[in-house]
């Protein structure tokens, strides 16, 4: 069983992480850096569906039901001394630099986006005409800028999720929709993987390993579990990942 932080811990990742709970976990002795990295443009995000995850405290025996995403990155953030993401997403489109302000990129996710997500939802008659993503494996890795065609200096850990063809049509679509016949954008969307985020680092001497992912998978097996998609969410990601702004969402269920 995981220990329990202590009251003064609990309020450090409740300030920072949006989380009303004693978290069983155990808070890093080191605080690191943030990440240095500067993002680009506007970003489209997946957002998954979450499962309740049962917290127990060790301090006065109540029991508090938590979302398991939101929980889950927050713990492994807290546990390494690292900046939490602000929240667990599946990045469909990243660094949409084609857009003069978040009014441009708001108009296309409101028009044409929501519009064919409407039209696609009404010829399916069903909310579940997105699908669903099954989880394939948990993952860490390095990428430094220039460096065999990557674009970032940052380390990660990430839980990988199974290509479908169904996915990629959306990707397909969604390119499309956003940056019209572009061959470059092209080639990018037939690369895209669909990850889970869990944590960022700095890539020099990172924290962040193989044997890490692997042990967050085993504290927490529904990190495993397919998940049905609930929403797109729109987000500026300009600057570090401290700046991010939430800007809209599209929401495929009703709860």
């Amino acid at each position: 069983m995981m220990p329990a932080l202590s009251r003064q811990e609990s309020k450090i990742l409740n300030d920072n992480c949006s989380l009303n709970i004693p978290p069983q976990i155990s808070a890093s002795d080191s605080i690191r850096e943030p990440l240095r990295f500067r993002f680009k443009g506007y970003s489209l995000w997946i957002e998954l569906e979450q499962f309740p995850l049962e917290i127990k405290s060790k301090e006065d025996d109540t029991a508090f039901t938590v979302s398991d995403l939101d929980y889950i990155i927050s713990v492994a953030a807290l546990e390494q001394g690292l900046q939490p993401l602000p929240s667990p997403h599946v990045t469909l489109l990243y660094g949409m630099c084609q857009f003069h302000n978040k009014e441009e990129v708001m108009a296309v996710f409101n028009g044409k986006l929501r519009d064919t997500l409407e039209s696609m939802k009404r010829e399916n008659d069903s909310s579940d005409y997105i699908g669903s993503l099954k989880a394939h494996d948990g993952y860490s890795g390095v990428t430094y800028d220039g460096v065999d065609g990557e674009e970032m200096d940052m380390a990660w850990s990430e839980i990988t999720f199974a290509k479908c063809l169904e996915f990629d049509e959306i990707v397909k679509l969604v390119h499309q929709i956003f940056y019209g016949e572009d061959d470059k954008q092209k080639d990018i969307q037939q690369k895209w993987n669909p990850h889970l985020s869990l944590v960022y680092d700095n890539p020099e001497d990172t924290v962040l390993t193989q044997s890490a992912v692997a042990d967050m998978i085993s504290r927490f097996p529904t990190l495993m579990k397919q998940r049905k998609v609930k929403a797109l969410s729109l987000w500026d990601t300009n600057g570090r990942m401290s700046d991010w702004k939430y800007l809209d969402r599209i929401s495929f269920h009703d709860n």
